[in-house]
């Protein structure tokens, strides 16, 4: 039985400035890091509350907002920060995030936090923003303080949003039945009902089902409808469910994460391992040695030529 591994670490309450150099490359941030390593958010809608962090050992990584930045420095506390650059609000261009001026709280809700942390080049422009929309002008301590002050409620707040998610998805998952003794993978061959631990399912608009003993099968049946499923197309599945890793129960193969390249082999050798959420991606990666994390329109057919 797999056990999901528990990860438990301690929010510190203040953080000290990094020694930071004035930064401002535009947005080509954006396209070396499209998306929020923590949420999975599009860095490029939040342009304006983005993070960029430069560590000492020239690593680099981008957020969506302060609020994953400061919860990836507790995580990675052996690594220390000599750049952290901000979006500004107004133009979207990164700036020196320490020396930017900060507005807290305000009317506008903030990006994975309710009390808002703003960023601006210009005192001007932060005084404009407050005239408009309230908040209090501050600086980076105060808004990295404030950052891990709203932590427990902020995480709090987005745990119970996708509880509600996953509970809407998890209605789909449940009502699908497990593979008959007799059910046959169409891409191997292989008897799914034999490695419950690995099974996918692919369930038609007419309600008939086809069962995989694993997600690459999934996939490669997907790809070659013509081949496996002759009269079918695309936009007559109606739901797509593969099986968790940690959990073992079905879940939506459109929102899974799904990590490639680790030492964990399913039924047909190396495996696409399915997870329901990119921090169980993460602790997968680690554990197992995972290569890269890949979402559902992400995996491709050189995806699963990289695997066989």
């Amino acid at each position: 039985m797999k056990r999901r591994c528990l990860i438990s670490f301690v929010l510190i309450l203040l953080v000290p400035s990094a020694v930071l150099a004035s930064g401002g490359a535009g947005q080509s941030d954006i396209e070396k890091y499209p998306k929020c390593p923590l949420c999975d958010m599009d860095r490029k809608q939040f342009a304006f509350s983005r993070i960029l962090v430069t560590y000492e050992d020239a690593s680099s990584s981008g957020y969506c907002s302060l609020h994953c930045a400061a919860i990836s420095m507790a995580i990675h506390l052996d690594k220390t920060p000599v750049k952290i650059e901000a979006g500004d609000y107004d133009t979207r261009e990164l700036i020196d995030a320490e020396t930017a001026v900060w507005v807290i709280g305000g009317s506008k809700t903030g990006v994975m936090t309710h009390r808002a942390k703003w960023a601006f080049k210009e005192l001007r422009n932060a005084e404009a923003f407050v005239s408009a929309h309230g908040g209090a002008i501050s600086n980076f301590d105060a808004a990295m303080k404030a950052a891990y002050e709203d932590m427990y409620a902020d995480t709090r707040m987005i745990r119970e949003k996708r509880k509600k998610m996953h509970a809407a998805h998890a209605d789909t998952a449940e009502k699908q039945p497990k593979p008959s003794s007799e059910e046959k993978c169409p891409v191997c061959g292989m008897f799914v009902a034999k490695y419950p631990d690995w099974t996918g399912v692919i369930t038609f608009a007419g309600g008939d089902r086809q069962y995989f003993d694993g997600a690459k099968d999934l996939f490669k049946y997907l790809f070659g409808l013509e081949k496996y499923a002759p009269g079918k197309k695309a936009g007559d599945v109606r739901s797509i469910h593969v099986t968790d890793y940690y959990d073992m129960t079905f879940i939506d193969a459109r929102t899974a994460f799904f990590v490639i390249g680790s030492d964990v082999y399913g039924p047909m050798g190396r495996e696409l391992i399915p997870v329901v959420s990119r921090p169980d991606a993460e602790t997968f990666m680690k554990d197992h040695q995972g290569k890269k994390i890949l979402q559902f329109t992400e995996i491709t057919s050189e995806t699963l030529q990289g695997l066989d």
